[in-house]
C-alpha cells in the first residue's frame, strides 16, 4: 500500500468530523466524512482546524476551571497558566493530547485522528436507508480530501458497491494524477472557486488559482457531476466583477454546473482563538439578504441555475 501526499499509509486518514445527517453538502441526507489538511490559507477560512494534517488541541478558556493538571502532565512545559487565559506553546508542543485527557472540565479539545477506512465507512454505512429515502449519500469534504486520494477512492468503491452516492468537495488545488484516482469513484464534484484574479487568489490563499482552474476543466470532462461553490466574502470575493468572472467561466463550461452560494459568516472567529491564531477578517460583517439576492442575479443573467446555501 502506498502512501498519500502527508506521508501517511493510504489505508489511514486523518478526519476532524463525521457529520451525520447533513443537508449543506450534496443532495439527500448525508454523511459528511471532514479530512483534516489543506494546501490553501484562506483568510476567510470558518474551519482553521482543518487546515493542518496533523492532530490540534484548541482551548476553550470560558470552560477552564484554571485546575493546573495539564500543566502536570504536560512533558515538555508547553503549557501555561497567564492570568487572563490559558496558553500553549505550540512550537514546543509535541501534539501528545495528554493535556486533553486530563482536562476534566472538557476545556481542551483535540481536532483530528487518524482514521482507518474500515471505520469510516462503517460509520457512513450507519445511514444507508436514510441515503435512499432522500436521495443522499456520503460526502468527503475538508481540509481537502484529495491529500488522501488512495483513502478517499477506496472509501467510494465501498459506497458505490452498495449504492451509496458519493460526493467531493474540494478546492481543486491537486495533481491531476491525483483527480484520476479519485474521479471514477466520483457522482459528483463540489467544486470551490474563490478569486478569479491570478495575482489575488495567490495572496488570499497561499496558492495560485492556475492548477485549480486546468482541474475544473478535467472535471468538466469527466462522467461526474458538477456544482460550482463560491464563498461570498464582503468585499473580496463578493465583487461584481470577481462574480462576473466566475459566472462567465461556468457558462462556458460543457456541464454549465448548477452554482452554490455559500453567505460569509463569522462562526468560526472563536476557532482562531482557541488553536492561538488571529483571525484576519475580525469585525467583517456579513451581506444583507437583499445583496445576495442580487449576487444570485448575476449568475443567473448567464443563465446558470443558482441556488443560496445558508
Amino acid at each position: 500500500m502506498g502512501r498519500d501526499e502527508t506521508g501517511r499509509p493510504s489505508g489511514m486518514a486523518p478526519v476532524f468530523n463525521i457529520q451525520r445527517f447533513s443537508v449543506q453538502d450534496g443532495p439527500g441526507v448525508r454523511t459528511t466524512v471532514f479530512f483534516k489538511g489543506c494546501p490553501l490559507r484562506c483568510e476567510w477560512c470558518s474551519n482553521p482546524e482543518s487546515q493542518a494534517a496533523f492532530p490540534e488541541v484548541g482551548h476553550n478558556d470560558t470552560l477552564c476551571t484554571r485546575c493546573g493538571r495539564c500543566l502536570e502532565v504536560c512533558e515538555v512545559g508547553a503549557r501555561s497558566l497567564a492570568p487572563a487565559r490559558t496558553r500553549i506553546d505550540r512550537v514546543a508542543c509535541t501534539r501528545c493530547s495528554k493535556c486533553a485527557g486530563e482536562c476534566l472540565a472538557g476545556a481542551l479539545r483535540v481536532y483530528g485522528a487518524d482514521f482507518s477506512l474500515e471505520e469510516v465507512y462503517r460509520e457512513v454505512a450507519r445511514d444507508k436507508p436514510f441515503y435512499r429515502s432522500s436521495g443522499g449519500g456520503v460526502t468527503a469534504s475538508g481540509g481537502e480530501p484529495l491529500l488522501y486520494a488512495d483513502f478517499v477512492a477506496a472509501l467510494f468503491a465501498l459506497c458505490r458497491d452498495e449504492g451509496i452516492h458519493t460526493c467531493l468537495e474540494t478546492c481543486g488545488d491537486a495533481p491531476e494524477s491525483v483527480w484520476k484516482t479519485v474521479l471514477p469513484h466520483t457522482d459528483l464534484v463540489l467544486f470551490d472557486l474563490k478569486v478569479m484574479d491570478p495575482d489575488e487568489h495567490e495572496r488570499l490563499t497561499g496558492r495560485s488559482n492556475t492548477r485549480i482552474l486546468a482541474r475544473l476543466a478535467l472535471v468538466d470532462d469527466a462522467a461526474t457531476s458538477l456544482i460550482i461553490r463560491v464563498p461570498l466574502i464582503p468585499g473580496i470575493t463578493d465583487t461584481a466583477t470577481n462574480l462576473t468572472a466566475i459566472a462567465s467561466l461556468a457558462s462556458s463550461l460543457k456541464k454549465r454546473p448548477e452554482i452554490h452560494l455559500l453567505p460569509y459568516h463569522p462562526l468560526g472567529e472563536s476557532k482562531y482563538h482557541m488553536l492561538d491564531r488571529c483571525y484576519p477578517l475580525s469585525g467583517l460583517k456579513p451581506q444583507s439578504e437583499r445583496e445576495i439576492a442580487a449576487m444570485k442575479a448575476t449568475f443567473e443573467s448567464f443563465d446558470l441555475e443558482c441556488a443560496v446555501i445558508a
